[in-house]
């Protein structure tokens, strides 16, 4: 007999869309549609693309098609000890 398991994994989100323009890379992750703007304050403000390893900073959300943005070109900033 053959088990399996499935494990949760902490702290990595599924990217909806991924797109470059002008230089600048962009993605998007999808939000709760019930609490977009909750949902978008709990993500967090950088993420590391493991696709190719870039750090995106968050730059908004449409609660329309609820996703959040992020983009290379935001000014991201390490917090210091």
């Amino acid at each position: 007999m053959c088990q399996t398991s499935a494990k949760r994994v902490e702290n990595e989100f599924v990217v909806e869309q991924y797109g470059a323009c002008d230089g600048d890379e962009w993605l998007t992750l999808a939000i709760d549609p019930d609490d977009p703007y909750s949902a978008f304050k709990a993500l967090p403000d950088v993420i590391e693309f493991e696709f190719n390893g870039r750090k995106y900073g968050k730059t908004g959300f449409n609660s329309d098609t609820n996703v959040a943005y992020y983009s290379t070109g935001a000014k991201i900033a390490r917090k210091g000890n």
